[in-house]
Order: C-alpha cells, then sequence, then structure tokens
C-alpha cells in the first residue's frame, strides 16, 4: 500500500468582525449575541452542516465554547473566532464536508485580514516501507544527520515512538507505531494494518505558515512534506562526524524520501466507520451475552428495544443512520 499524507490536527482562529457585521455595526463583540445565532452562522460558513456540539465553559481566554466530535468552536472575550479539529476531527470535519479540499481551506483562512493558523499537523501514514525496529536501532546508534537538537525514543508495551524536537518548538516529528496504537485501543486485528508507521508533523505558528507557504508554491502536499523531510532527518549509513552532510543516506530512507512526486493531494479519509464496523463491534464484543439475555427473556424483543430505545447516539452512529437514511430520535 502506497504511503498517504493527511491533515491530522489544525487550530486557527480569524476575525470576528465579519460575523458582527451580520447584526449590525453597533454591536460590540461576539459576547453579546445569542449562543444560537452565532453557532450557526459559524456551522453555515465553515461546513459544518447539523453538527450537534455541546456547550462547555470557555477555554483558551473565550468566554463560550462548543465542542463534539473533536471540533472545538469558542468565540467571545476577544476579537477572534476559534475553530480546532483534532485528529478524529479532521475525520469527522471529511465526512460532514464531502467537497473538502485541505489546500483551499487553508487559502480560505489565509483570506481574511485577521487570522491565524496556530497548530497545523501534518501526517504521513507509511505501511511496510519502514520499520520501527530500525528507525528506534538508527536513532540510538547515532546514525542520522538532523536539524532537530533533541529527540526521545519510547519502547514499551503501550507505545513505540521517536519524538524528534523539544516539547517548546515550532516544529517537532513523532514517529510511531500506529498498528500498535490501534490495537491498544480495542481495534480488532482484522481492521487495523500490519506495518503501519505514522511520521508526523506539528507545526506551530511560523513553522505552520512555512509548510503552507511550501504546500501553495508547489501545489502538492508530498513535495512540502518530503521537501522538508529531506531537509530536517536523513538516516545514514555512517555519520561523517567531521562533516555529516557527506554521509551517504540509507537505501530504505531514500526510497521513503522518493514518494515525494507520488503523493500530490492531501489523503481524505473521513470516519472509519461503517454497518460492517457497527455490526462486529456489537457481535463481537457482546454477542454472546446478547444471546444469553434473550435466552433469559425467551426473546422478549419488545422488551429489548424498550431497553435500547433510551440510549443516546455518539456523533459516527448519527451520521451512519443518516447515511443510510434511518430516522432516528
Amino acid at each position: 500500500m502506497q504511503p498517504k499524507i493527511l491533515v491530522d490536527y489544525l487550530t486557527f482562529t480569524v476575525g470576528a468582525r465579519c460575523y458582527l457585521e451580520q447584526w449590525g455595526e453597533d454591536v460590540d463583540g461576539l459576547e453579546y449575541l445569542a449562543d444560537t445565532d452565532v453557532l450557526t452562522s459559524l456551522c453555515h460558513d465553515w461546513h459544518f452542516g447539523n453538527l450537534q456540539l455541546m456547550a462547555r465553559k470557555g477555554l483558551y481566554g473565550y468566554m463560550y465554547a462548543y465542542v463534539g466530535g473533536g471540533i472545538t468552536l469558542a468565540w467571545g472575550g476577544c476579537d477572534t473566532v476559534l475553530i480546532q479539529l483534532s485528529g478524529q476531527g479532521c475525520r469527522l470535519y471529511e465526512t460532514l464536508y464531502p467537497d473538502l479540499d485541505w489546500l483551499t481551506l487553508i487559502q480560505q483562512i489565509r483570506a481574511y485580514k485577521v487570522h491565524n493558523i496556530s497548530r497545523l499537523d501534518i501526517a504521513c501514514d507509511t505501511f511496510g516501507q519502514l520499520s520501527m525496529d530500525k528507525l528506534i536501532s538508527y536513532t540510538f546508534s547515532g546514525r542520522y544527520v538532523s536539524r532537530f537538537r533533541d529527540y526521545l525514543v519510547s519502547i514499551g508495551t503501550k507505545e513505540r515512538s521517536i519524538i524528534f524536537g523539544a516539547p517548546s518548538s515550532r516544529m517537532r516529528l513523532r514517529i510511531y507505531d500506529k498498528t500498535m496504537e490501534r490495537l491498544r485501543a480495542g481495534r480488532s486485528v482484522v481492521d487495523v494494518p500490519e506495518k503501519w508507521i505514522r511520521l508526523e508533523y506539528q507545526l506551530r505558528d511560523n513553522a505552520a505558515d512555512s509548510f503552507i507557504s511550501a504546500w501553495r508554491s508547489t501545489g502538492s502536499i508530498s513535495a512540502a512534506y518530503f521537501g522538508i523531510m529531506s531537509n530536517q532527518l536523513r538516516y545514514v549509513k555512517s555519520k561523517d562526524e567531521d562533516n555529516p552532510q557527506r554521509s551517504v543516506m540509507t537505501t530504505w530512507w531514500s526510497k521513503f524520501l522518493g514518494y515525494a512526486d507520488k503523493i500530490p493531494m492531501a489523503y481524505k479519509g473521513g470516519l472509519d466507520y461503517n454497518l460492517d464496523n457497527l455490526t462486529k463491534y456489537v457481535f463481537d464484543q457482546a454477542g454472546s451475552s446478547i444471546r444469553a439475555w434473550l435466552e433469559i427473556m425467551d426473546y422478549d424483543m419488545d422488551k429489548f428495544a424498550g431497553l435500547v430505545n433510551n440510549r443516546n447516539l455518539n456523533i459516527r452512529q448519527q451520521l451512519l443512520l443518516d447515511q443510510l437514511g434511518v430516522s432516528h430520535n
């Protein structure tokens, strides 16, 4: 399977003035507007549709915030509106907004007179192209040339990862065993690809702007990603301490960097959830318990339905019902 590059976190702010103007120049701030008015306007403008968001206490200094499915909207108390998409939020956004093109969205953000992209995570998923054991071994033995000064290696039953860059730096690179992470989270072995390694940039402020500029100028997310990677990190056969730049790169890392011209668009995965996933989860996890309960209750399906009808649906379940055209309360 060819590597995939995806947007895996995005936090940005835009000026609030355009929203204030919808209610007249006499309005001094979004905190004076009804929550439902602001929320409806934001969901419309940023293509969140009818996403059900729950109110929570303000965060990051904003007076109001709504969250759901890894998506956060916040406003009030300052002259900007904040929108944050976690990894889960990015996948949900791709599901809610099928026509989404990530570069076009970023250009839309930057078109605002007042804007700031404070965090952008860009991940590359590989499937057998790299070995986590080899990456850790080469890192420990110092067989790499990098602009990063610091690294942290974690090896255990829950995680295998390499993090380049300090927590306070504008750019960090995290390389980790995604197969292990998914299996530890309870995913079925059948549903998780083998030898899945993710190499993810965490970019803040100016570093995010630099990546976006490279993306825009080349028109290719892979050219930006691998161009920066070749400048930031190279694994080598042996390191020339006198002149590190003369160190000969390993064949396996050279092949990885060679995907630069082969992945022009950001991969849009959307939510990894469908009827098959739902069926497997219900009957693999609780099938025998359901059967035992039904045996005891002489297969009283009315009672069974009564017990589950009041259960709340999460975002993924609601979207699945909508996709299949099933009405729900």
